[in-house]
């Protein structure tokens, strides 16, 4: 069985472990066995919430933003598809919308990861945000909570 559990500002924890019971009585429930030596060990440090919206994207060498659609996001990166090419290491600028920080704001991020999508050239890319102020990191962690309950309540 794999486990994530969210603990309220402090971020997301996962962790694997084997069913030692099942439990069918009047209160149905899982008997785990858990050890600390994790096979797969916690690396996120924020909760990470799916969204949908469009921003603008750009890179040292292209000082022409790209627009891209937002997949998830957390106080630490975000995950996005684009039609261009970013080189992974280097570092981009994300324009995030009002809507997400209450007013636009641009952060710079590195590019981690890129992954071909279709054949169209549509690309997923994760980013860690770099050089992010405290105040806006919590703006945006704030907002990632906001979508959990909303997403959660719906």
């Amino acid at each position: 069985v794999s486990l994530q559990i969210m603990v309220p500002g402090q971020g997301l924890y996962m962790f694997t472990c084997r069913v030692r019971e099942v439990m069918s009585s009047a209160r149905a429930g899982l008997k785990l066995e858990h050890t600390d030596d994790s096979p797969h060990p916690n690396r996120r440090e924020y909760v990470r919430e799916q969204v949908n919206f469009r921003f603008l994207v750009r890179n040292e060498s292209n000082a022409k933003p790209t627009q891209a659609l937002a997949h998830d996001i957390s106080g630490g990166g975000l995950a996005f598809l684009a039609r261009c090419t970013l080189p992974i290491g280097h570092s981009v600028w994300i324009d995030l919308p009002a809507s997400v920080m209450g007013e636009p704001t641009t952060i710079k991020a590195k590019v981690l990861r890129a992954v071909a999508r279709d054949s169209v050239g549509t690309i997923r890319y994760a980013v860690m945000w770099e050089e992010m102020p405290s105040k806006p990191q919590e703006t945006l962690i704030r907002y990632v909570q906001s979508e959990h309950l909303r997403r959660f309540r719906a």
